[in-house]
């Protein structure tokens, strides 16, 4: 707000607007001008370039009022401001394997009156695909992700997934289109743990460590007379690491007293040739043994594999984010689970562990 010559106030609307209106007043100039009749046509102008909006044409009556050029006889009203709202979709396309997802961020902007709460769904046509939103409510002018799962034996083709903005005084709509190609290369699955994506701890409840137990954060790099420890996530901000924060020294929040585990949810795998990949750190001191791990296996309805064995030993191992691979072939058409332990067992040591970018592709 900007103090005026009588004292009230009056807020601005910005300087582009603002000179928008007062060369569509000066546009409106007849011979017999006054202040009077500068204000008629200046509440015109904001009405004609700003249809739909009270918010520009209320400013411009308060400018006049605030100069004591007061409301004149026959002058337009304001009228009352609906709440609106726009959609969109970024990216407005993409593509998955039968099995797999993809994902988009939807977007609002509040483009009339105030903000309001919008609920988010969508639809498919054809059906098969379906969505699901991170948060599924929010407020104009906020944003949320939106998962696109593509259930195995989906058929090739083209879905439009028509995604509904329901907000408190009026609905929105927006289109995804989505290309499922079953023989096609692909991402099947991916996580880089920048939001949560429906990882379990401790999933069938045995856990037995007293801190540093499995969590999807931002991790908070540590490290002992010179040797790195927790590191920073491997991309990005977030990772699943043991433990993300530093605390007053690198074993404050390290793995300790036994193990803990965390396992994603349910991967519907395609046909095909199937490769895992994700980035992994185990470090520890010297204190350490073979008693700790880190293990990743595949869990699937007929047994398990372990893709990832890594054990503790009595010398100092520097933290350093390294690529594992592993061939899901075997699973091709199942369902599976990924399950992450690692253990600080037998006498205590400083254990430090991590996982980032789980992948899972089609050749």
């Amino acid at each position: 707000t900007s103090p005026t010559c009588n004292g009230s106030t009056v807020t601005g609307i910005g300087i582009q607007k603002a000179g928008q209106i007062f060369m569509g007043g000066l546009s409106r100039k007849v011979t017999s001008w006054s202040h009077a009749r500068a204000r008629v046509e200046t509440v015109n102008a904001a009405l004609q370039l700003f249809p739909g909006s009270a918010t520009e044409c209320n400013a411009v009556k308060a400018a006049w009022s605030a100069i004591s050029v007061p409301a004149q006889s026959g002058e337009a009203s304001c009228g009352t401001q609906q709440n609106d709202f726009t959609v969109t979709l970024s990216p407005g396309s993409g593509s998955a394997q039968a099995g797999g997802t993809a994902t988009a961020t939807v977007g609002t902007q509040t483009t009339g009156g105030s903000a309001q709460q919008v609920s988010l769904s969508a639809t498919s046509s054809p059906s098969g695909p379906t969505a699901t939103f991170s948060p599924a409510t929010i407020t104009s002018g906020q944003s949320s992700t939106m998962t696109v799962r593509v259930p195995a034996g989906t058929a090739d083709g083209t879905y439009r997934l028509t995604v509904l903005a329901d907000g408190a005084s009026v609905d929105r709509t927006a289109t995804y289109t989505l290309t499922v190609g079953q023989g096609q290369p692909g991402t099947v699955y991916s996580d880089d743990f920048e939001s949560a994506q429906g990882w379990t701890t401790d999933p069938t409840g045995g856990d037995t460590a007293t801190a540093g137990r499995w969590e999807r954060g931002t991790p908070q790099p540590t490290s002992y007379s010179g040797t790195n420890l927790q590191l920073a996530a491997a991309s990005g901000s977030g990772a699943l690491v043991t433990g993300a924060a530093a605390g007053t020294d690198a074993g404050t929040y390290d793995l300790d007293g036994g193990t803990t585990s965390v396992q994603s949810p349910a991967i519907s795998l395609p046909s095909g040739t199937l490769s895992l990949r994700f980035s992994w750190n185990l470090a520890y001191l010297n204190n350490s043994s073979t008693d700790d791990y880190l293990r990743v296996r595949v869990i699937g309805a007929n047994g398990s594999s372990t893709v990832l064995n890594q054990s503790g030993a009595a010398a100092n191992k520097a933290g350093a984010w390294q690529t594992a691979t592993y061939d899901l072939s075997a699973y091709a058409g199942q369902s599976v689970r990924i399950l992450v332990d690692a253990a600080d067992n037998g006498t205590g040591s400083l254990v430090e562990a991590g996982i980032d970018n789980v992948s899972i592709t089609r050749a």
